[in-house]
């Protein structure tokens, strides 16, 4: 009987894809215990983790799939509590098994390789077939175009050329103007405080009743004024008296000095 890991070695990486393309979960399954140590049982984990070079191999290796192969004598199963070869021990479940290739496995196996063999060398057929057609078709069309469409095409890409440039040098402008005057960009104008009148400084309304009832209509007009006269406006008291605190600082001011 021809060993697993001879014919194994015959298995190229374009026959996987190949088989994963055409969702030869039996074949893939049968590869994984192929590389198996003869003699050896193996777990589904271990099978799977046999297949970890090829990315997306190991979903083919399901519970179901795994089984179907067995019930077909390709691989021998065994339970794994009682089997002293099984990798990856201690195995809990009864149910998953641990499996070896047989004899009918490894003949099924080697006919395996030789169809992907033909599979994959169809394959790369038909991709040297696609390019060198869409090769052709390029230089058909190239060789239809006229002097005046080729000088055009040149124009027209120098054109693309000229304006990235132009975006490139435009860029590099922007940024050495934000080197030198940071404090320039993204800067927010906002109105001097002179002109701030209360109705925009968010008051309480009964700050603002305050403030109106003396009759100031602005935050420098209300700076105007010391923290006893603004004390004495009326129904003025001493947290109204804080929150106008809290705004002229917001702002950069204070109450006038006594």
């Amino acid at each position: 009987m021809e060993k697993g890991k001879k014919l194994a070695n015959l298995v190229t990486e374009d026959m996987v894809k190949v088989a994963m393309k055409k969702r030869m979960y039996s074949f893939l399954t049968l590869y994984a215990a192929a590389l198996i140590p003869d003699g050896t049982y193996a777990s589904r984990q271990s099978l799977k983790n046999m297949l970890k070079d090829y990315p997306g191999a190991e979903n083919y290796l399901h519970m179901s799939y795994v089984s179907n192969v067995a019930t077909r004598g390709l691989l021998e199963s065994v339970n794994p509590k009682n089997h002293p070869d099984a990798l990856y021990k201690p195995v809990k479940s009864t149910i998953q098994g641990v499996y070896k290739i047989t004899s009918a496995g490894l003949e099924r196996f080697r006919q395996y390789i030789q169809d992907l063999q033909l599979d994959t060398a169809e394959e790369q057929k038909r991709g040297v077939t696609a390019l060198a057609s869409a090769s052709s078709e390029k230089i058909h069309d190239a060789s239809k175009k006229t002097l005046g469409d080729l000088l055009a095409d040149f124009f027209k890409n120098m054109e693309k050329i000229a304006k990235q440039a132009q975006d490139d040098l435009e860029g590099w402008s922007e940024m050495m103007n934000a080197i030198r005057k940071p404090n320039d960009l993204h800067t927010e104008v906002n109105p001097p405080v002179n002109f701030l009148t209360i109705n925009d400084a968010e008051l309480s309304v009964r700050a603002w009743n305050c403030l109106k009832n003396a009759g100031i209509e602005t935050i420098n007009d209300l700076a105007q004024k010391t923290e006893r006269e603004v004390l004495q406006m009326k129904h003025m008291g001493r947290k109204t008296l804080n929150e106008l605190k809290k705004v002229l600082v917001e702002h950069g001011m204070s109450f006038k000095i006594n």
